[in-house]
């Protein structure tokens, strides 16, 4: 991790999926020691304890942001602005947009999946890394960003915790399989249940 560095780590799109990787990242107790958040409020009213990591909405010297929004847009360009770093968790990244418009149907999906993209894109410019968790989602990246572009494991615990007391893991002989998204025709979810069982 960064060291010396202020981290602040962004996301202003409240989902459980969001939260979860927020907790994920959590979970590593060096960033714990030197980040702060800069969340949407329902974050704050979905899990109180996240209040003692709050911050206003400025930027760090590392800004690391979990998801696209316009707001992580306008941070981004106020942070390029005042020379500071950007990290973007690209979780979806557009390589050719023709492909995933046949996903969607009706043109109001197809222009804001348009929007999407572009935001996208604009943040992939703008940030000094990008970051993905999965192979495909690599080879989705588009080239001009391929070479800022780094593919790391999905930050969770292996194996289930328990968390009625603290985070501790159990054994267990059972397989757990996570899927991180939304069910959706262009995410592959009948696809990942095919290879799940």
């Amino acid at each position: 991790m960064i060291k010396n560095k202020t981290l602040r780590i962004h996301s202003h799109k409240f989902s459980p999926a969001h939260y979860n990787s927020l907790q994920a990242i959590l979970l590593n107790k060096e960033i714990v020691r030197i980040a702060s958040l800069s969340l949407s409020k329902d974050y704050y009213n979905f899990d109180s304890s996240l209040a003692m990591l709050r911050a206003d909405s400025d930027v760090g010297e590392v800004n690391i942001h979990l998801n696209s929004s316009i707001k992580t847009l306008l941070l981004s360009v106020v942070a390029k602005v005042r020379g500071k770093k950007n990290i973007l968790f690209l979780h979806e990244p557009i390589k050719c947009i023709s492909k995933k418009m046949s996903a969607y149907p009706n043109f109001i999906d197809k222009a804001r999946l348009v929007l999407i993209k572009v935001v996208n894109d604009v943040l992939c410019m703008l940030s000094d890394q990008l970051i993905v968790f999965s192979q495909n989602s690599y080879l989705n990246t588009p080239e001009r960003f391929v070479k800022k572009t780094r593919q790391l494991c999905l930050p969770f615990e292996d194996g289930y915790l328990d968390i009625s007391n603290g985070l501790k893991k159990v054994k267990s002989n059972k397989i757990t399989i996570s899927y991180i998204g939304t069910v959706a025709s262009d995410h592959a979810f009948c696809e990942f249940v095919q290879w799940a069982t």
